[in-house]
């Protein structure tokens, strides 16, 4: 299996709401084979005579393992509607892109996981009681132990209600998309004076495209199994789209400096490119703070008008770019063997940075709140770079605001804020006087 179809593999398995009680289910059934066998071999009678162990007889066993398997599967009942219930009120609250969170979230599959594999337990351990004229067999140990599982699950059942308690809030939400978004970031985005690798290097002029029958959003891209095939045939691959990019089939995703691909080329590059109905994380920054902007834009709209939401997601927002505004930019050119092989189309700050703070800006319409924590945000993501490029852009959205704030009513309320937004923006353009910062640069979404 190709390495992003394998990535595209996994992530599907993490997303999915099966996988992690489906193996808890397994262990449970492979414990109570595992104890009646162990039963099988042992004499417990004596203990479970005594008391030790549970104390009770064939009857009391069944009666005990049935109360619990019920009990168990109607819990397991009851936390799939209380899941459903608040996967339905974070769409409406927030946004529908943040359901993905709530499916992979660990705490949920456990929980149902457990639920389940105690029910498919006491249901293994009931049918080997044994009690007729024959042969009696009481599992004392599988029936203990099915005791204290059934403990287990009520403790389970309160964590539960405390983890859909917290899960549900919004600083919680945030702080999860932000968690996962920062790996990401670091991973892509290498870090400040590392060495660009032939950001200079000259490209080929001519390109043949090479139609890819897929479509989807771009989960991920194996830039190193593409380097391998340019190898392999000496070529040069460009790509024309990232992860996160929707591509429509036989649509310009891949070209060549070739007139005509080899054979089995478009067949291969297909294998290492993984396209899905929704975006995902895992090589998608822009993704994360997708989402944290539909929380804000959310909070900000006039059925919500949740500012201090809008406020909260913009400090996200604060942390996630000034992780980015410390490193380098995403690498273009990725070599093989010494020579250029693939040319991807990565998205760059300023075009991250414009998506954000235009959406926000533009959706705080007269909140004095947004506007100042807008500029507080662009200081602060402005102290952690030097590049004279990207503060020129911070400055050029510190200007927009500047003009955005003629939408505050009070005029005691606007001139403090337009006074400060520029200020900030000639301070932040100094290094670049030549440049006007009233229109910000990487417009494009």
């Amino acid at each position: 299996m190709a390495g992003s179809r394998l990535k595209k593999f996994l992530i599907g398995l993490r997303t999915s709401f099966w996988f992690l009680p489906g193996l808890i289910v397994l262990g449970a059934v492979a414990l109570a084979f595992s104890l009646v066998a162990v039963d099988s071999q042992l004499d417990l009678r004596d203990w479970n005579e005594g008391k030790w162990v549970f104390g009770a007889g064939a009857e009391g066993s069944r009666h005990m393992l049935a109360a619990v398997a019920t009990s168990m599967i109607t819990i397991a009942g009851v936390t799939f509607s209380i899941t459903m219930v608040v996967l339905s009120l974070a769409a409406n609250q927030y946004t529908p892109r943040i359901l993905r969170n709530f499916i992979r979230d660990r705490g949920n599959q456990i929980v149902l996981g457990v639920f389940v594999g105690i029910f498919s337990y006491c249901i293994v351990v009931l049918r080997s009681i044994v009690d007729s004229a024959e042969e009696t067999f009481i599992p004392a140990l599988a029936i203990f132990t099915g005791l204290v599982l059934a403990l287990v699950g009520v403790a389970v059942f309160i964590y539960f209600i405390h983890h859909t308690a917290t899960s549900v809030q919004a600083t919680h939400i945030l702080s999860l998309i932000a968690k996962e978004t920062a790996p990401v970031i670091e991973e892509l985005w290498p870090e400040q004076g590392t060495p660009s690798q032939g950001e200079s290097v000259s490209e080929p002029e001519r390109w043949h495209v090479v139609p890819l029958k897929i479509a989807g959003y771009v989960v991920t891209m194996d830039h190193g199994e593409m380097a391998r095939l340019a190898e392999e045939h000496d070529l040069v691959i460009r790509l024309h789209g990232a992860p996160g990019d929707y591509v429509v089939e036989g649509a310009p995703l891949v070209s060549i400096d070739r007139d005509r691909p080899p054979d089995g080329l478009a067949a291969a590059l297909e294998e290492s490119i993984a396209v899905s109905v929704v975006r995902t994380i895992e090589q998608d920054p822009a993704f994360g703070i997708r989402q944290v902007i539909d929380i804000a834009l959310k909070a900000l709209s006039p059925g919500v008008n949740d500012v201090h939401t809008a406020v909260e997601a913009l400090d996200h927002l604060t942390s996630l770019f000034a992780r980015m505004a410390s490193r380098g930019e995403p690498l273009r050119h990725h070599f093989r063997n010494g020579e250029l092989r693939v040319i991807s189309c990565e998205r760059p700050f300023a075009e991250m940075v414009e998506h954000a703070y235009r959406s926000i800006r533009n959706a705080g319409d007269g909140h004095v709140s947004v506007f100042k924590r807008l500029l507080d945000s662009l200081r602060t993501v402005a102290d952690f770079t030097d590049d004279p490029g990207r503060r020129w852009v911070l400055a050029g959205h510190c200007a927009a605001i500047g003009e955005a704030v003629t939408t505050v009513v009070l005029e005691r309320d606007r001139q403090p804020l337009r006074a400060e937004a520029e200020c900030l923006a000639r301070e932040l353009a100094r290094e670049l006087p030549a440049m006007a910062p009233a229109r910000p640069a990487g417009s494009h979404e």
